[in-house]
Protein backbone atom coordinates (compact mmCIF):
# COMPACT_ATOMS: atom_id res chain seq x y z
CA UNK A 1 0.00 0.00 0.00
CA UNK A 2 1.41 3.21 -0.84
CA UNK A 3 2.12 5.69 2.02
CA UNK A 4 0.29 8.54 0.52
CA UNK A 5 -2.73 9.49 2.66
CA UNK A 6 -2.08 6.24 5.11
CA UNK A 7 -1.88 6.47 8.48
CA UNK A 8 -0.55 3.54 11.28
CA UNK A 9 -1.20 2.88 14.43
CA UNK A 10 1.79 0.65 15.88
CA UNK A 11 1.58 -1.64 19.24
CA UNK A 12 -2.47 -1.05 19.73
CA UNK A 13 -4.38 -3.33 21.92
CA UNK A 14 -7.70 -4.66 20.38
CA UNK A 15 -11.03 -3.43 22.21
CA UNK A 16 -13.63 -5.21 20.67
CA UNK A 17 -14.65 -6.64 17.35
CA UNK A 18 -17.41 -5.93 14.79
CA UNK A 19 -18.71 -7.02 11.82
CA UNK A 20 -16.37 -6.10 9.28
CA UNK A 21 -13.26 -5.30 11.66
CA UNK A 22 -12.63 -4.40 15.01
CA UNK A 23 -11.97 -1.04 17.38
CA UNK A 24 -8.03 -0.29 18.95
CA UNK A 25 -7.22 1.64 21.66
CA UNK A 26 -4.56 3.84 21.07
CA UNK A 27 -2.75 6.61 23.58
CA UNK A 28 -3.47 10.34 21.96
CA UNK A 29 -1.53 13.63 23.65
CA UNK A 30 -2.66 16.77 24.11
CA UNK A 31 -0.87 20.15 23.23
CA UNK A 32 -0.56 20.74 27.31
CA UNK A 33 0.78 17.04 27.37
CA UNK A 34 -1.60 15.03 29.17
CA UNK A 35 -2.75 11.88 27.40
CA UNK A 36 -6.34 10.62 26.16
CA UNK A 37 -7.81 7.20 25.02
CA UNK A 38 -8.60 7.76 21.48
CA UNK A 39 -10.45 4.94 19.99
CA UNK A 40 -10.07 3.73 16.32
CA UNK A 41 -12.64 1.74 14.27
CA UNK A 42 -10.40 -0.53 11.81
CA UNK A 43 -12.32 -2.07 8.81
CA UNK A 44 -10.30 -5.20 8.06
CA UNK A 45 -10.76 -8.98 6.81
CA UNK A 46 -8.03 -9.68 9.65
CA UNK A 47 -9.17 -12.08 12.25
CA UNK A 48 -8.29 -10.95 16.02
CA UNK A 49 -9.31 -11.24 19.20
CA UNK A 50 -9.94 -8.44 22.15
CA UNK A 51 -6.62 -7.56 23.82
CA UNK A 52 -4.50 -8.57 20.92
CA UNK A 53 -1.63 -5.96 20.22
CA UNK A 54 -1.57 -5.13 16.67
CA UNK A 55 -0.16 -2.74 13.94
CA UNK A 56 -2.48 -0.87 11.56
CA UNK A 57 -2.23 0.90 8.11
CA UNK A 58 -4.59 1.74 6.33
CA UNK A 59 -6.54 4.77 4.65
CA UNK A 60 -7.51 6.88 7.32
CA UNK A 61 -11.55 8.84 7.44
CA UNK A 62 -13.78 10.33 10.06
CA UNK A 63 -17.37 10.70 10.49
CA UNK A 64 -19.73 12.39 12.96
CA UNK A 65 -22.03 10.07 15.05
CA UNK A 66 -24.95 10.55 17.29
CA UNK A 67 -25.87 8.38 20.03
CA UNK A 68 -28.08 8.44 23.29
CA UNK A 69 -26.09 7.93 26.40
CA UNK A 70 -26.99 5.78 29.64
CA UNK A 71 -28.28 8.69 30.99
CA UNK A 72 -30.56 9.76 27.95
CA UNK A 73 -28.30 12.69 26.48
CA UNK A 74 -28.00 13.24 23.16
CA UNK A 75 -24.27 12.95 21.71
CA UNK A 76 -22.34 13.97 18.39
CA UNK A 77 -18.91 12.33 18.53
CA UNK A 78 -16.47 12.55 15.84
CA UNK A 79 -15.11 8.59 14.93
CA UNK A 80 -12.02 8.44 13.27
CA UNK A 81 -11.87 5.10 10.97
CA UNK A 82 -9.36 3.08 9.20
CA UNK A 83 -10.00 1.45 6.02
CA UNK A 84 -8.65 -0.61 3.32
CA UNK A 85 -6.54 -1.67 6.13
CA UNK A 86 -2.99 -3.89 6.66
CA UNK A 87 -2.84 -5.63 10.23
CA UNK A 88 -0.08 -6.97 11.53
CA UNK A 89 0.61 -9.21 14.59
CA UNK A 90 5.11 -9.96 15.72
CA UNK A 91 5.62 -8.52 12.59
CA UNK A 92 3.41 -10.80 10.06
CA UNK A 93 0.80 -9.68 8.05
CA UNK A 94 -2.61 -11.21 8.49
Amino acid sequence: MADFGAIKFTNVKVVRTHKGGFTVLAAGKKADGSAYDLYVKVWSTATVEPDEIVSVHGVPSARLSEYTSKSGEQKTVAELHVGDATVTRSGTPF
